[in-house]
């Protein structure tokens, strides 16, 4: 039989040559490469990070395997601060994307330290992963106290004298002994969740609010593949809650439709979500053709609705507020809507035309922090620093759209990606 030449024709996304890791930064210009936190272990490509509220790293430290930890794990730690969590996804387990749970321990010394950078005690910090080419997942956060937190990968090429100088400081503190202490663990091994082949992501905290003389249960609301495809071509991202305390999933997208990058709000009632409903894919790659859509935690498939058009990766600034990203005149922008009186159809552009700024993650009702490209590359260009990716902070209440920036000045030639915010709150 006479064999057939052709043609194979795929897609593939770039895969930074350094590991993608999370780190954190005050939310101030003045910021050194000093005052970077690295929040996990260093193993692995580590990206999507989420803080765990107090009340819910006591509910999660209930469970076998991590009771049974090789280091004692006391509420007292969690309660006065040197005991704190992330969730976050990392390709650690078989190359899969999933969702794993970091503990991070604060040394007790640093307590009698006047500058400490106790979690509880920073002015700030914004997250983020670096490298991350997905433009349309999520995040979660509000308080004055806050911590930016985001994805690195250190690929720093700035030569300058200064920056060398700054290098050879940090090696020779290496020595030093390391202030923290950082185990991770699968979240699936710990709650004993789907554990075929998956990817998830975008895991944040829900529940925990009053209803009358009780409390509602603490839930991780995440995106997952955990579910067989239905349709060919077609996504099949959906959003899934596991409560914290029993550890029971439970599915929170309607069959049929597919949902990403959820975002709950700061009351823990409502979850915001890119959403394919209504549409499908179209087979776009990079400009997602989403809308979003709100729903109530305990009542997903009652209390379901379209609050904005064309947008994707929502945040919440109040349980009435919400930034997201769409592309518009030929950028990416982050943009404030109020949905308070249901269905928004006026929206706010927060980030100024002529900049790509995306993956918002909301600091309070006017503050938002964002990824920003100012200045667009070729793919074989010698990139200058407005050409990389960094994490501003932008304020809806500033004059000409001003804002702070937070990497530039600590690796300005350096991507970073997906801020997220640590702020302390308590629940």
């Amino acid at each position: 039989m006479e064999a057939k030449r052709g043609s194979i024709t795929f897609f593939a996304t770039y895969r930074p040559p350094l590991a993608l890791d999370i780190f954190s930064l005050p939310a101030d210009p003045n910021a050194t490469r000093k005052d970077e936190i690295h929040l996990t272990d260093g193993i692995s490509y580590n990206y999507n990070g989420q803080a765990i509220s107090p009340q819910a790293l006591r509910t999660i430290l209930r469970h076998s395997q991590l009771a049974s930890s090789s280091k004692p794990l006391k509420r007292s730690d969690i309660d006065s601060g040197h005991l704190t969590g992330l969730v976050f996804v990392s390709k650690r387990d078989n190359n899969l994307e999933t969702l794993h749970i970091a503990l991070r321990f604060n040394r007790d010394d640093d307590d009698d330290d006047d500058n400490d950078d106790d979690d509880d005690d920073n002015d700030g910090t914004c997250d983020y992963d670096d490298d991350n080419d997905n433009d349309d997942d999520d995040h979660c956060g509000d308080d004055d106290d806050d911590d930016y937190s985001y994805d690195d990968d250190h690929n720093d090429y700035d030569n300058d004298d200064d920056d060398e100088k700054e290098e050879e400081e940090e090696e020779e503190g290496e020595d030093n002994p390391c202030p923290t202490a950082v185990q991770v663990y699968s979240f699936v091994d710990v709650y004993g969740t789907f554990s075929g082949v998956r990817m998830e992501d975008s895991g944040c905290i829900a529940g925990g609010y009053t209803v009358g003389n009780g409390t509602v249960d603490l839930y991780l609301v995440y995106a997952s593949t955990m579910e067989p495809i239905e349709d060919r071509l077609q996504p099949w991202t959906a959003i899934y809650k596991t409560n914290l305390r029993t550890g029971e999933t439970e599915r929170l997208t309607p069959q049929g439709v597919s949902d990403l990058s959820p975002s709950v709000s700061p009351s823990g009632k409502k979850v915001a979500m890119a959403s394919f409903e209504r549409k499908g894919w179209q087979g776009e790659n990079e400009h997602l053709h989403t809308d979003i859509y709100v729903m109530h935690i305990r009542n997903p498939h009652v209390e379901r609705r379209r609050v904005i058009r064309k947008g994707g990766w929502p945040t919440w600034g109040s349980d009435n507020i919400i930034f997201f990203h769409r592309k518009k005149e030929g950028f990416w922008g982050v943009f404030r809507a109020d949905i308070s009186n249901g269905k928004t159809r006026v929206t706010h552009r927060v980030t100024p035309i002529g900049i790509d700024a995306m993956t918002p993650a909301a600091i309070n009702d006017t503050e938002v922090a964002v990824a920003t490209i100012r200045k667009k590359s070729k793919f074989d260009e010698d990139r200058v620093a407005a050409q990389y990716r960094h994490i501003e902070i932008f304020d809806i209440t500033a004059p000409r759209q001003e804002s702070i920036e937070i990497t530039r000045n600590t690796r300005p030639k350096t991507d970073h990606y997906n801020p997220f915010v640590i702020d302390h709150y308590n629940k």
